[in-house]
């Protein structure tokens, strides 16, 4: 089992009505961030995402050359770290991101938007 682990600084959140869209992004650095998780889910999808499979979460790691549609199967929230759950058969060999929230200040809606993303897939292990 790979995993990549990170420490971020940043949490960020964004529900764009006008785009149709809500974001929720972790990183390392507010500016010169080094490593970062970007999730992004529209509200709707056409019928044109839903045939090229962008009908879910967008997930995005260090760049877009690192970044697929409904690869990430799920998060789970703990007090101190938030772990993202990979599909091995996109990544290859990366199975887990686990990213140390343990000195972030979350953005207002964080926590809401990662619901909206992914749904069930949230499993929310908070004291």
């Amino acid at each position: 089992m790979n995993t990549f682990n990170f420490k971020a600084k940043v949490a960020t959140a964004e529900k764009n009505d006008q785009d149709g869209f809500f974001m929720v992004g972790l990183a390392d650095d507010m500016y010169d961030f080094e490593n970062y998780i970007l999730l992004q889910k529209s509200f709707a999808y056409s019928e044109q995402d839903k045939e090229m499979g962008m009908d879910g979460p967008y997930f995005e790691l260090n760049g877009q050359e690192n970044a697929a549609y409904n690869v990430c199967t799920q998060v789970i929230l703990r007090n101190e770290e938030i772990i993202f759950v990979l599909d091995t058969t996109v990544t290859e060999d990366l199975e887990r991101v686990v990213v140390d929230i343990s000195d972030v200040e979350e953005e207002i809606g964080f926590r809401e938007y990662l619901l909206e993303i992914m749904g069930d897939r949230l499993l929310n292990e908070l004291q």
